[in-house]
């Protein structure tokens, strides 16, 4: 389930939109309004703002307008979502509250207009979790208009009065990510704990819980850099927080907020695409070195590639030379000592072949 976050900076969040809107609109925001927009309740603020003009209709067009894509948009977060977020039949599935289609261009890439426009649902228009086939691009809130793929604009839920529709008098987009959460596992990207559709839709959640126990958990990238922000941040929520690190721009010197996760996602696409090669490659980088050049990332990742398999031993017998890694297989109790035996004994076989060939007489 994706947020403002993975398209930006190319597109605006939600408090740079509402800024935007105000900006164009050359009004000034009330104390009230000003209030909600430091609380980030962007949503209220809207809504503030609708029934103070006289054409509402014309602040969703603005809406509209600032969140046209680039003509030449970066779709590289994009692509990796979609590479991520595939069913049995490599179909995606994405549920969105972006108004933007940017996943639609990037899905473009590997598809024709025409199966991309079956794949995009937008509103109340939406597919069934439950039912077989169900998937897409699922703009949870609306979607703005895309020529260029033929995509007509729905309505929008941008304001106070849009939230409480969707998710409390009519109830919808409650019941579709209620029926959601009974089917998959919803992971979120792109959100920070106090966005408006968080709010919304894991407080009527969490509501649930209790009486209905299949309701399956929810996850929450975070960047973070302290360890225990993002339990402070989520718990309340009932979310389980997966944190990652900014990283420092050794050019800039300043940090990157999200390059560590986008990098660690794209890893694990090609990963689910090609599990057997991109395993084989990992372990065949750390199992050359010596044990003692490999850090803590380094003996986690072995750790977790050689756990309840035995598919790549052969690797580690044809690249290590440091024996030293067969007391870590031992410690952490990655074989068991049937298999160690024979590990070990092919990989001294492999030593004294090698010395032969070479006319050393000595391992």
């Amino acid at each position: 389930m994706c947020g403002a976050g993975i398209s930006a900076p190319q597109l605006p969040g939600f408090g740079e939109l509402v800024e935007k809107c105000f900006t164009q609109l050359r009004m000034s925001r009330t104390a009230s309004e000003q209030k909600s927009f430091d609380d980030g309740r962007f949503e209220e603020v809207l809504g503030s703002l609708s029934r103070r003009i006289v054409d509402p209709e014309g602040m969703v067009r603005i809406v509209a307008e600032i969140l046209s894509p680039p003509v030449q948009p970066d779709l590289t977060n994009h692509q990796t979502i979609l590479r991520l977020s595939r069913d049995v039949d490599n179909q995606p599935v994405i549920v969105t509250t972006n108004f933007d289609t940017l996943l639609e261009k990037a899905l473009l890439g590997v598809e024709s207009e025409q199966q991309v426009r079956t794949h995009s649902f937008a509103g109340q228009d939406l597919p069934s979790p439950g039912k077989a086939g169900f998937g897409g691009v699922i703009h949870l809130h609306g979607r703005i208009t895309d020529e260029q793929i033929g995509l007509d604009e729905t309505q929008l839920v941008i304001t106070s009065a849009d939230y409480g529709d969707a998710y409390m008098r009519s109830g919808w987009a409650s019941r579709f990510l209620f029926d959601l959460c009974r089917c998959k596992t919803i992971v979120l990207i792109g959100y920070r704990a106090g966005d408006a559709p968080v709010r919304y839709f894991l407080n009527v959640l969490e509501a649930d819980r209790q009486r209905f126990p299949d309701l399956r958990p929810v996850y929450a990238f975070d960047p973070v850099t302290a360890r225990e922000e993002p339990d402070m941040q989520w718990e309340a929520l009932a979310v389980e927080p997966i944190a990652y690190e900014p990283v420092t721009n050794a050019a800039t010197g300043q940090k990157d907020q999200h390059k560590a996760l986008w990098c660690d996602l794209g890893k694990l696409a090609t990963l689910v695409e090609r599990p057997r090669d991109t395993r084989c490659k990992l372990a065949k980088t750390i199992l050359i070195t010596p044990f003692s050049s490999a850090n803590v990332a380094d003996l986690d990742l072995i750790s977790w590639l050689f756990s309840g398999t035995n598919d790549l031993w052969p690797v580690a017998i044809e690249v290590i030379e440091d024996p030293a890694w067969f007391d870590f297989f031992a410690e952490r109790r990655l074989w068991i000592q049937l298999d160690a035996a024979w590990i070990v004994a092919a990989w001294l076989t492999q030593n004294l072949l090698w010395t032969h060939e070479s006319r050393q007489y000595s391992v």
